[in-house]
């Protein structure tokens, strides 16, 4: 009710004190009941040490690192007993990168995405929500060829768009080969290779949790194995 909860806010973890201050400041000017903010990596961690099945019970005083994710950040945290907290740290190389990279693509290709994007400007992040959910089914099951058909007429009334529509299609590891083309798949790997080598010099990793709704892409678990040197 109104009267007995509090809210915490998980925020990027790359974002400082005075910044997360100011989405307190929000919170409060909203009405939430907000008692403080956390950072998301460091949110997901406490979850991770929870979950039995994750492992990183065994790793967490050796030295492990939370991978967090999400559509607009990628979140680390690192602990082992050694130190004297968590280490937290995150960059800009969210996956929502790859469908606003999808729909730019199209954009280039298509005359009547143009069209659309000049009259309606407003709605397309209706386009990029569509291509969204075209990634998401291909990396439900990327072994998979995923094709989809998009229709103007089906979301707006308008007589130059009601006979175009533009289709989406990936053959598997397709989406993949963009990603490595666009230097996508370059930037996670820069961004692990960094947090390693600034924020956690010499320091074990013994073990990784892998969390946020992006790090089921299956080209995340080999580049992880490879840029932290775990199995």
């Amino acid at each position: 009710t109104d009267s007995n909860h509090l809210v915490y806010i998980a925020t990027p973890s790359g974002w400082d004190k005075n910044t997360q201050n100011l989405y307190v400041e929000m919170a409060k000017l909203a009405g939430l009941p907000i008692a403080g903010v956390t950072k998301e990596s460091r949110a997901a961690f406490v979850r991770a040490q929870h979950d039995a099945t994750s492992g990183l019970g065994r790793n967490i005083d050796k030295g492990s690192i939370v991978f967090d994710m999400g559509s607009s950040t990628l979140d680390f945290t690192y602990m082992n007993k050694n130190l004297p907290g968590l280490i937290d740290h995150g960059y800009d190389c969210g996956a929502s990168f790859i469908e606003k990279s999808i729909f730019s693509d199209q954009e280039k290709e298509s005359e009547a995405i143009r069209l659309f994007e000049k009259k309606y400007p407003k709605l397309i992040d209706y386009l990029i929500f569509e291509d969204r959910k075209v990634k998401e089914q291909v990396y439900f099951d990327p072994s998979l060829k995923v094709k989809k058909t998009i229709n103007f007429d089906d979301f707006i009334d308008d007589d130059d768009l009601e006979d175009e529509r533009f289709k989406l299609t990936y053959q598997p590891g397709e989406l993949n080969e963009f990603l490595e083309e666009n230097g996508y798949v370059k930037s996670i790997a820069d961004a692990m290779i960094d947090f390693k080598r600034s924020y956690i010099p010499n320091q074990e990793i013994y073990g990784v949790f892998l969390t946020g709704g992006a790090s089921r892409m299956d080209f995340i678990v080999p580049l992880v194995c490879k840029c932290w040197g775990v199995e």
